[in-house]
């Protein structure tokens, strides 16, 4: 049995993903045609968005229960076998129910592709809203031939804005896969007493 502490912070666990997931399907389209897009562009960032996420689910998940996680501690266990010698093992946090353990430790296998989304969607969400200037008058001849880096930088930005926001989109939806799939799967891995398992699924879609 789990405590109620840990079930309310489980219950938090995916807060920030469906807070940005209700901004992103609200509002991103918007925003997009709002600072320039074309209707098409602003929905090619979507689609390139959404096929992202749906190749990272399943690669994720396939991968994630393959992954033994980051061992940054280590138990030492001794016994004594039947010649009463005492034997040394190392367990390096991993396992499933009934090894504390493994899901407790500091990085466990769920936990690294939880932290790992976590870092993604909170370093590149913001980037979807930040607009891009526009630079009209700057050809591509004086584009290519500017020598400060930053105007450079700035100008290229501004000439392929829907590759750059297709690839801020693109992490954030890797992201949020990895931060979604490592989070429902930790349910099994924190308890096997199936109406725990029910109610930590009921408080996470709460």
């Amino acid at each position: 049995s789990i405590s109620n502490l840990v079930k309310l912070g489980y219950s938090f666990g995916h807060a920030q993903n469906d807070l940005c997931g209700a901004m992103y399907f609200s509002y991103l389209l918007v925003f997009l045609e709002g600072i320039g897009l074309s209707p098409s562009d602003a929905g090619k960032v979507l689609i390139v968005g959404q096929l992202v996420d749906g190749m990272c689910t399943p690669i994720v998940g396939y991968i994630s229960d393959r992954w033994d996680g980051l061992h940054f501690f280590n138990h030492n266990h001794s016994h004594d076998d039947h010649d009463g010698k005492k034997i040394s093992t190392t367990c390096k946090y991993e396992g499933l129910v009934g090894r504390e353990d493994h899901f407790w430790g500091l990085v466990g296998r769920r936990k690294t592709w939880y932290v790992g989304g976590l870092f993604l969607v909170t370093s590149t969400f913001w980037m979807l809203f930040t607009p891009i200037p526009i630079d009209e008058t700057t050809s591509d001849d004086e584009l290519s031939s500017s020598s400060s880096s930053s105007s450079f930088i700035m100008g290229l930005l501004s000439h392929h804005r829907v590759i750059c926001y297709a690839i801020a989109n693109s992490l954030f939806q890797a992201g949020w896969a990895s931060v979604q799939v490592a989070h429902m799967a930790m349910v099994p891995e924190m308890t096997s007493i199936l109406s725990e398992r029910c109610f930590l699924n009921s408080i996470r879609y709460a």
